[in-house]
């Protein structure tokens, strides 16, 4: 017997489907599917403390070494976990950082990272939502110069956005076992 619930369901997605608009579950062409979450951003005032921290407490490890992103003014450390998301490590360069007063009063999530096929596409996509370009593309040195993007999306919420898979300074894991 078919439960009352899943019958509304489907007879909603078959509506869906007649009405050309997407069903739960669907997406229409405009590339959200291809939107995931690539890692989280956290700002820290010290790399080290954090790093020992996020092992110690959540198990994670370094998977690139510091880098240095010149524009946004920040030490950057990649953290990773099995079956876990990344996460991404930011500490102030010095007081002209944009997130140094962030780090002062104890840091904290900073933003959200998705990768998507075509950063352009995607900037152009979330402007017609009404989203405003923090940070137009622009080469990030964590991501070995890739173009990165931020993007405010309202809520108290930054978006990275990525095209790219590639990371700088990436550590090897082997190597790094064996000491």
């Amino acid at each position: 017997m078919r439960r009352p619930c899943m019958q509304r369901l489907n007879s909603y997605r078959e509506k869906s489907r007649l009405s050309g608009r997407p069903g739960k579950g669907e997406t229409e062409s405009t590339g959200v599917s291809s939107l995931n979450i690539d890692h989280i951003g956290i700002v820290v005032p010290s790399l080290e403390e954090a790093i020992e921290r996020w092992g110690k407490v959540f198990g994670y490890t370094p998977y690139t070494q510091k880098v240095k992103n010149t524009r946004q003014k920040v030490y950057v450390v990649f953290l990773q976990k099995e079956g876990s998301l990344p996460v991404k490590l930011l500490e102030p360069v010095d007081e002209t950082s944009p997130v140094y007063r962030f780090a002062r009063r104890g840091g904290g999530l900073h933003h959200i990272c998705f990768k998507c096929e075509n950063l352009k596409k995607e900037l152009a996509r979330m402007e017609e939502f009404g989203l405003r370009i923090l940070t137009p593309p622009e080469p990030g040195e964590a991501f070995a110069n890739e173009d990165i993007a931020f993007v405010f999306a309202g809520q108290g919420l930054n978006i990275e956005l990525i095209d790219t898979d590639k990371r700088a300074g990436v550590v090897d894991q082997e190597t790094e076992r064996e000491k």
